[in-house]
């Protein structure tokens, strides 16, 4: 990894080069960002072939933000992230790994752990296309397909790029196998004088084996061995067909650029993105069929307050999480004589629901009349006992920013910053998560930031650098998740 002369904070930049020599095809951005001192996350299926988490200096993830074009993205219950359901490799063009909270400007809500900012591919001006096919371990294929339309002189020089990837594996651990596909389109169209359109929008889906509570126990090592996750038993909650997840994702935006002035520059983005996770797992994989026939078998009933009753079955779960965020990012950058002033405004809203759990008995499986009732069916009175949570929940924030550069002299930059944070979270559950109890409330958090940066030239190749930041990481949805809530109580971490 290389750094740049001009950071204010330790830096590691990551270029589409070194991604293609020292990464494997398949892995995802945790396997990128690996390269760099103070990161550690590994899947355990293989690079790539399953999710992993990543910590960043002793943050776990988080604590610490992730974008991609600049925009923020994450889980809407918390600022956690799946590493295979939106950017796999092909989709990474450079990755620059901020190891401090940067400036105002630095989006995201956990900033003071840091940023891992990855950028999409490049629009190449010439027309073009490749394909690359990789086969390796564990009966993994995988294929990449790459278009460039090059400029069109017919659309004032508009130029885009296509990028397909699939991939299949049956991977490392066993019965863990996965299927993946993502189409990312990138294009740059031209508009009046220096403003221009970027227009982007990828998709993904994945399907993987896997049990909710991934991971083998040190009894089931000891019997099948390290690589052990499921098996082909139908009497054992390690059966495979019992354990699936299937994802759904989307991220899109439109930024327009451009200048106002010949010392003023507008930067607007608007995005989207969306998230759908389907999930049949076995309820508790360290199960044995022993203990399943003997007394801890299905124990649920469908008829509310009704006797738990030992059938010998495997019991299981349903689980389905769905959100859609979107907001707008909008830069003002004001060159000066002493500097540059560099404003904007940050806003995006969040809508998740339904989360959703349902109990039922995985080795009858899906019947004619289904697994569990409709869930758009109100719950209340009277919680069936099959019903783990049912839950709607986002937040709506806003975050305008101002960093002033000043060039105090040729070889000293000093950069003082404000923000100002302002996020409602709020919570509407007739079945809330673990409490199973109803709660509907709502709070909004605000706090004024600063910021301090300054770069110091000590020779062509030297710099210096020192920083001063305050942060800010919000409670998640998980706080609310407890009997007779409290949100006067709910703090932020600062």
């Amino acid at each position: 990894s290389k750094a740049s002369l001009a950071a204010t904070q330790p830096q590691s930049i990551i270029d589409r080069k070194t991604i293609d020599q020292f990464v494997p095809a398949t892995g995802d951005y945790n396997q990128i960002i690996n390269l760099t001192p103070s990161l550690s996350g590994v899947s355990f299926n293989g690079p790539g072939l399953g999710e992993s988490k990543t910590v960043l200096r002793g943050f776990k993830d988080g604590e610490y933000n992730i974008t991609y074009d600049g925009i923020p993205w994450g889980d809407a219950n918390g600022p956690t992230h799946h590493s295979t359901s939106f950017f796999p490799s092909s989709t990474v063009g450079a990755v620059v790994v901020d190891r401090g909270p940067g400036e105002a400007s630095q989006l995201g809500v956990a900033s003071f752990g840091g940023s891992v900012n990855m950028f999409s591919p490049e629009v190449s001006d010439t027309m073009g296309g490749s394909q690359s096919v990789t086969a390796g371990s564990w009966g993994t294929w995988m294929a990449v397909t790459k278009l460039s339309t090059g400029e069109i002189s017919q659309l004032n020089g508009a130029k885009a790029l296509f990028n397909f990837q699939e991939l299949t594996t049956e991977g490392a651990l066993t019965k863990n196998s996965a299927e993946a596909y993502n189409q990312l389109v990138r294009a740059v169209v031209p508009l009046v004088g220096s403003w221009k359109l970027t227009l982007l929008g990828t998709w993904n889906y994945t399907h993987v084996y896997t049990n909710d509570s991934a991971g083998a126990t040190l009894t089931q090592v000891a019997l099948y061995g390290k690589n052990f996750a499921l098996n082909n038993d139908p009497g054992s909650p390690n059966y495979y067909k019992y354990n699936s997840v299937t994802k759904h994702t989307y991220f899109n935006y439109a930024r327009l650029t451009g200048d106002v002035t010949d010392s003023l520059k507008l930067e607007n983005t608007v995005y989207s993105y969306y998230y759908k996770n389907d999930t049949e797992s076995a309820l508790d994989a360290t199960l044995s069929p022993a203990d399943i026939a003997a007394s801890k078998g299905l124990q649920i009933t469908y008829t509310p307050g009704g006797k738990p009753t030992v059938n010998g079955h495997v019991p299981g779960y349903t689980k389905l999480n769905v959100y859609k965020i979107y907001g707008d990012i909008l830069h003002l950058n004001q060159t000066v004589p002493f500097g540059e002033i560099k404003a904007g405004l940050w806003w995006e809203r969040a809508d998740t629901g339904p989360r959703a759990r349902y109990d039922y008995d995985a080795t009858i499986g899906y019947g004619p009349t289904g697994w569990t009732p409709d869930y758009r069916q109100k719950v209340l009175p009277g919680v069936p006992q099959y019903l783990e949570y049912l839950q709607y929940s986002g937040w709506e924030q806003y975050e305008p920013f101002v960093d002033v550069v000043w060039n105090a002299t040729d070889k000293l930059t000093i950069t003082p910053g404000i923000k100002y944070v302002s996020e409602k979270l709020s919570v509407d559950a007739d079945v809330n998560q673990k409490s199973r109890l109803p709660f509907h409330g709502s709070k909004t958090f605000t706090k004024t930031l600063t910021f301090l940066t300054a770069n110091y030239k000590i020779a062509d190749n030297m710099s210096a650098y020192a920083q001063y930041a305050t942060g800010f990481l919000l409670p998640d949805i998980s706080t609310t998740q407890a009997v007779n809530p409290n949100l006067n109580e709910l703090h932020p971490q600062e």
